[in-house]
Order: structure tokens, then sequence, then C-alpha cells
């Protein structure tokens, strides 16, 4: 009510004796009392709808028929032991494949039917770098070994031949001509020889032009320098062809010549005149062999120039040093043989002048077996030496397609080390 007082500050009440219980506090003086409100007013009845309908008891099932007893089963069959397999065939070395063509289409395998979808048609091939190079290479080695077998063939027949003129030349001085005659005979045996040799050599050679037009055909697969050599090369390889036409023609021309001669017992002219043929057909013909034989080792060094590791450069000179030394060395015998047969030709009617003059032959004759061996070993270490220089190309080449350079001395560059 407006006016009245405040009430007394609240004062705990003192607590109770145990066991006593606490009094029931009374509404704080100056409030009303809270209005007591009347009970609820009555609501109808809930509108009424309709009793439920009675449900009968539920419909009774029929009991779930018994099933019988299952069949026992009989014991399981006894199987007996799993079948022992064959050991699988065993396959012998895997055949080796050739090279892949370059286009076309997959070969085919006899026997295996390929599955039914379609190879890509046509699929192609990256050609291997430098594959006309290392052919090149590998015909020049073959045509090589061949050439040393015919050296090696040549050197047997001119040692045993050596060895016939040597039996001659103590039946001369023992002046046994029935021996001497075998001799002769022995030395048309050993010529044959020689004349496989010769052939053998040419199959040699052959091969060897074979492996440098195929060296020419990749030329430009190691760069311009390169190409430039071989061209270079390709042109002593065929001035060395035309002067060993020249020489095969004056040789021909020089026997010819020698077989003029009539076929009765020869004048001390015509004796002469043999004579000075021979010396002269020996000393030109080795010269142009010495030129041959020179522009032939030029020209086989030009083709590997600058595909050769600087192992293969150092051994250059050694090849050509050993070719044109051996050519030298045939022309300083062909010097000395003429020198022997020089002279007046002997006169019929004298026999000391005749055995004079057949000692000298058969000295020419010791010489022209003794040094073609040695020229023909001494060809083999030439062309041993330039087997490495073939072999140092074929390094170099494969170097400078490792590298992706022009450079047969490089190296691929090393991974680093981790630290």
């Amino acid at each position: 009510a407006q006016g009245a007082k405040p009430p007394p500050p609240y004062v705990a009440p003192s607590p109770a004796p145990q066991g006593a219980a606490y009094p029931q506090y009374e509404a704080p003086p100056g409030y009303a009392p809270a209005p007591q409100y009347g009970a609820p007013a009555h609501y109808g009845a809930l509108p009424g709808y309709g009793v439920a309908p009675t449900y009968g008891p539920p419909p009774v099932y029929a009991a779930t028929p018994a099933y019988g007893t299952p069949p026992a089963y009989g014991a399981a069959t006894a199987y007996g032991a799993p079948p022992q397999y064959a050991a699988a065939p065993a396959y012998g070395t895997p055949t080796p494949y050739g090279p892949v063509p370059y286009y076309g289409y997959p070969q085919t395998v006899p026997g295996v039917a390929y599955p039914g979808y379609a190879y890509p048609s046509p699929y192609y091939v990256t050609t291997p770098p430098g594959q006309k190079t290392f052919s090149g290479l590998k015909l020049a080695k073959y045509g090589l070994y061949t050439v040393v077998l015919a050296n090696l063939l040549a050197a047997l027949g001119n040692f045993l031949l050596l060895g016939a003129v040597q039996s001659m030349r103590s039946s001369l001085a023992a002046m046994n001509l029935d021996q001497m005659m075998a001799g002769l005979e022995g030395i048309d045996a050993l010529s044959a020889l020689i004349v496989l040799a010769a052939l053998v050599g040419f199959i040699g050679v052959v091969i060897g032009l074979v492996g440098a037009f195929q060296l020419s055909k990749g030329s430009a697969e190691f760069g311009a320098e390169h190409q430039k050599a071989v061209r270079g090369g390709a042109a002593l390889i065929g001035a060395t062809a035309v002067l060993y036409l020249v020489w095969g023609i004056l040789n021909i021309g020089y026997s010819a010549a020698e077989s003029a001669v009539g076929t009765g017992t020869p004048t001390p002219a015509e004796i002469d005149a043999m004579i000075d043929t021979i010396a002269t057909g020996m000393i030109v013909t080795s010269l142009i062999g010495v030129v041959a034989v020179t522009t032939g080792a030029f020209a086989m060094s030009a083709m590997v120039k600058r595909l050769m590791t600087q192992k293969g450069r150092r051994r250059r000179g050694l090849f050509l040093g050993f070719s044109v030394g051996n050519a030298v060395l045939v022309l300083l015998m062909a010097v000395g043989v003429a020198a022997i047969l020089s002279g007046p030709a002997p006169s019929i009617a004298s026999v000391q002048a005749i055995v004079a003059f057949l000692a000298a032959l058969l000295e020419a004759m010791f010489w022209l077996a003794l040094v073609p061996a040695f020229a023909s070993l001494l060809s083999v270490v030439a062309f041993g030496v330039y087997h490495l220089m073939l072999t140092a190309a074929a390094d170099g080449a494969r170097q400078m397609i490792a590298t992706q350079t022009l450079d047969p001395d490089a190296r691929p560059a090393q991974a680093p080390q981790p630290a």
C-alpha cells in the first residue's frame, strides 16, 4: 500500500532444537496474501465419437507342418590321389630374333594364331643411329680378316719357294742337273699356293670395298667433317683402283714381251732383251705399287679418321708407316734383282758362263722369294694395326651417339655421387 513502511530487516531464526520441526513461516508483513483462485471452469464432455466396434478373436493359424527327419547321407566318396602331371618340357636357348624391320607388319610365327584384334597398320620403328656406319665397319673387318689370311698363305708359299731355290742352288753347285729339274717342278707346285693366296686376297678386297661403300652411304650420320673425310677417302680408293689397274696391265704387257722370245735356242741378244724387260718391268710396277699402296693406306685411314678415339688416331701414323715401308721394301728388292741380273748375256758355248748366269738367276729368285715372304708378314702387322683403328672408330661412334656430340673422345656426364 502507498505510504506503508518498509519491512524490517530480515532476522534469521534461531536454530531449532534437535529433533524439533521448523516453524511455518508466514507471509512477510506488509504483503497482501496471494489471491485464491477458484476451481477451474468445467468444460463440457467431449463430443462422443461413437462406440468402437468390437473386434472378434484373432484367427487361428494352422500349425506348421512337421517335416520328417532329414535323410541320412552316406559316407563321402573316397577320391583317389590327384593325377601326377608331367614335368614341364625343358626349353632350349631362346632363338635370337633378327633386326626389327623398319616399316611393315609384325612378323608371324608359324603355327601360332594371333588374337582377333588387328595390329596397327603400319607400325613404325626408329632406325638405330649410325646403322650404316657400323655395318661398314663390320664388313671392313671381315675383309681385313680375309686379306690377312691371304698374306699368311703368300708368306707360307714364298718360304717354301725359298727352300726350293736353296735346294736348286746346292744342286747347281754340285752340278746335279736331275735334282735341279726336280726343284723346278716343286717351284711350279708352290706357285699354285701363291696364286690361291692372290685369289683369297682379291675376295678380301671386294668385301672391304663393300664395307667402304656402306661407310659412304652412312657418311652423314656423324656430321659434316666425317662426311668430308669419307668423300676424300672414297676418291683415294678410286685413284688406288686405277693405279692397280695400270699395274696389272703393265704386268701383262711385260709378261707378253718376255714370252715373245723365240721357242728355239735364244741368242745372247734375246737373252739380254728378256733380262732388261724383266728388270724394267719389276722396277716400274714396284714404283706404281708404292704409289698405289700409299693412296690405299691414306684412303683406309680417311674412312675412319673422324670416328676414331684418341687411341686410334695415335695408331694412324704406325699403320701408314708399315704400309708404305712394305711397298718401299718391295721396290728395293726389284732394284736389287735388276742389279743382280744386269750384265752381258752368257755365251752358249761357255759352260762356265752358263753356270754363272744360272747362279745369278737363282740368287735373284732367292730374293724374289725372301723379300715377298717378309713383306707379307709386314702386311699382316699393318693390317693388325688397322684392325685396332677400326675398333677405335666403332668405340668413338658409340661415344658420339651416347653423348649426342661429334666428339669421339667425349664421355657421358657422371651422375652426382651422394654426399
